[in-house]
């Protein structure tokens, strides 16, 4: 007893083995349509890698500043919307950014953007020595500053920075 006269015992009498043109097209249907969720799917999830690797790239770049606080230098990070944010050593003790101070200027992916910064403006984090006390476009910190990073082609996907009036930075 081979395997095709197994199936022939399921088989309806009186009809051939095989698919009808019909069965075809529904299973084809069905494989377009979940193949066509499945790309759909996967390209918000590049959105979203993009997202999260430029807030983790904005957490590594306030830090560094924080630690260099710890090591006597006056280091910041100046933030404008739909801009790169900018690693910078206060040179003229003004606890801002100047033209002139930046360290580098930090490359976010292509897709992604700040969309809002929280106080509104530009933002300027600083990190005094040698605490390192944190101070929020010149003055000493009063309350959270927000950095929101958004994808250019889903603006749902997006990630908060978040800097407390302690100095810790977290992403949410």
């Amino acid at each position: 007893m081979g395997v095709f006269s197994f199936f022939k015992k399921f088989a309806p009498e009186g009809r051939d083995a095989g698919f009808t043109l019909a069965e075809m097209l529904i299973v084809l249907t069905i494989t377009v349509l979940l193949s066509a969720t499945i790309i759909a799917n996967i390209n918000t999830g590049d959105r979203g890698v993009q997202v999260r690797r430029s807030a983790q790239l904005v957490l590594a770049t306030l830090r560094e500043a924080q630690n260099d606080a710890l090591g006597a230098k006056r280091a910041g990070v100046y933030f404008v919307l739909s801009q790169n944010p900018i690693l910078f050593i206060d040179q003229d003790a003004d606890n801002l950014y100047d033209v002139g101070e930046e360290v580098r200027t930090i490359a976010l992916d292509t897709d992604v953007f700040i969309s809002s910064l929280v106080p509104v403006g530009p933002l300027h984090i600083f990190f005094s020595p040698p605490n390192p006390d944190v101070y929020i476009n010149g003055s000493p910190i009063v309350s959270d500053a927000l950095i929101v990073i958004q994808s250019l082609d889903d603006g749902a996907v997006t990630r908060t920075v978040r800097v407390n009036i302690l100095g810790l930075i977290t992403i949410e």
